[in-house]
């Protein structure tokens, strides 16, 4: 069964027209640091498939590990 939120995610990556997709990329590299352009990588990803499916997704994204939902992020260092 799919992730409802990934399939939302997947759904509204391909309603995006091209320039738009261009600009959220752009906007993303330009804004973060080098840990977070995985959200491009998997941007990409899921506007390369045609069809959502999680298991094909994590093997094109082998450096990335899916999160297990009952852990919290580590929280982050102040100062």
């Amino acid at each position: 069964m799919a992730n409802r939120f990934s399939d939302t995610l997947f759904q509204l990556i391909h309603s995006l027209e091209k320039s738009e997709k261009r600009h959220f990329k752009l906007y993303i590299k330009r804004s973060s640091t080098k840990e977070d352009l995985k959200i491009v990588q998997l941007f990409d990803a899921l506007d390369k498939l045609s069809d959502y499916d999680e298991k094909v997704l994590l093997k094109k994204l082998s450096g990335i590990e899916k999160a297990d939902p009952r852990q919290s992020p580590p929280a982050k260092k102040r100062g």
